[in-house]
């Protein structure tokens, strides 16, 4: 199955393009949330902190009944509805501003109510992919809708400074509000009747049996769990380490820092498009594979402290979270039951958003503890560590 194959599928586009339009707002919003509380909050680093956790937090406390909601609702009209009523949402900040009515507190609550809205629409995506095409062609399809986010993730922060001149900094919203739109009406034009569910169970019995269905799984859990402990080492290293690592031990400015990340999006970007062309087997051993790769990039950063390794480090650690994210995907989609994807989606996602948070928070404690360096090495080691659980037992796992 090529790429080209996959575009033919008229709603898999669609859902293709409305999921680009829809990550492409809120790379967009998240960068210029972050400038916007600046300014309100006169370089407050607890509020802008706070703001920060706004998008995190409602992930942790929602995020699971927002997977119940998708499996029991329509996910196309969850798609159309929450692009429709978040385009407005975001609308409402420009608005707000032109009439001097924004403030930090209003632009908290509405960071917040997006947040809780997109609890729902996130595991109803990935939960309506595998009802629109077959199981054989999901490794292709994932591969292209992970390639296409990353991409976003790259040239997007590279051009909003570009876009602020052009529209200025309300205008970005305004933007913002518009690509929401256009998700809106590429969602609409999906063909899709929802699978038949029963109306009889309630969300108590839908959770048991969810549990079940976990606790019956090999796959599942052991990925759910790797990843887990996968960002909670990598979230603080990178966002919080790695800055001081550059500053520090390299002494070298932003500048770097913006190149390694910009390496560390393209290694990703090509790796998702080279691995949807691969079987989706051994799923298990190419998810351990990619932790493995991703260790190794982080424990070279300590191991020898330079510039260009850096970048190949940061190339290391795009081919690896490229590798094992894709493949998570493919195996939630392949292992898991229709009317309970949604809900293992959100789990999956509620854990990496509590791994992220309380990353954010240890890195504070560990790095006054040992060398920069040092964080970068223990945290490789530890890594590489995690994939030979899978590498050892991805033949009795999963082929």
């Amino acid at each position: 199955m090529t790429y080209v194959d996959i575009l033919k599928i008229k709603d898999f586009t669609y859902l293709l393009t409305g999921n680009f339009f829809r990550r492409s707002c809120f790379v967009l919003f998240s960068l210029q949330l972050i400038w916007f509380t600046i300014d309100l909050t006169n370089n407050s680093s607890w509020k802008l902190s706070i703001m920060v956790m706004s998008q995190t937090l409602p992930f942790i406390l929602f995020g699971i009944f927002g997977g119940a909601f998708s499996d029991k609702h329509n996910k196309k009209k969850i798609l159309c509805l929450s692009d429709l009523i978040l385009a407005f949402i975001i609308l409402s900040i420009p608005l707000l501003s032109l009439i001097g009515q924004l403030n930090y507190i209003t632009l908290l609550i509405i960071s917040t109510v997006i947040t809780i809205l997109n609890c729902f629409t996130d595991p109803a995506f990935r939960a309506l992919l595998p009802e629109i095409v077959s199981k054989e062609r999901l490794s292709t399809s994932n591969a292209l809708i992970d390639s296409l986010q990353r991409g976003s993730n790259i040239i997007l922060p590279a051009l909003i400074g570009v876009l602020v001149i052009l529209v200025g900094n309300v205008g970005i919203f305004y933007i913002c509000s518009l690509l929401l739109f256009l998700g809106f009406i590429a969602n609409a034009l999906i063909k899709y009747k929802p699978s038949q569910t029963s109306e009889k169970t309630n969300a108590k019995e839908d959770f048991s049996e969810s549990w079940q269905f976990i606790k019956r799984s090999k796959e599942i859990p052991y990925i759910i769990i790797i990843q887990f402990l996968c960002i909670l080492i990598n979230t603080g290293v990178w966002r919080v380490a790695l800055p001081l690592f550059i500053a520090k031990s390299l002494e070298e400015g932003v500048g770097v820092y913006g190149l390694a990340t910009f390496f560390l999006g393209v290694a990703s970007l090509l790796t998702s498009l080279i691995v949807g062309l691969l079987s989706e087997k051994y799923i298990i051993f190419k998810f351990s594979l990619g932790i493995f790769i991703w260790g190794v990039g982080l424990l070279i950063i300590g191991m020898f402290p330079h510039t260009l390794v850096l970048y190949v480090a940061a190339i290391l650690v795009g081919v690896g979270q490229s590798v094992e994210g894709l493949t998570r995907s493919i195996a939630i989609q392949t292992k898991t039951p229709n009317h309970l994807m949604g809900k293992v989606f959100s789990l999956s996602s509620t854990s990496n958003y509590a791994a992220d948070t309380l990353s954010l928070g240890v890195i504070s404690l560990v790095i006054p503890l040992i060398t920069l360096g040092g964080v970068f090495t223990s945290g490789g080691v530890i890594i590489a560590l995690l994939s030979f659980i899978g590498i050892r037992y991805s033949s009795k796992i999963i082929k």
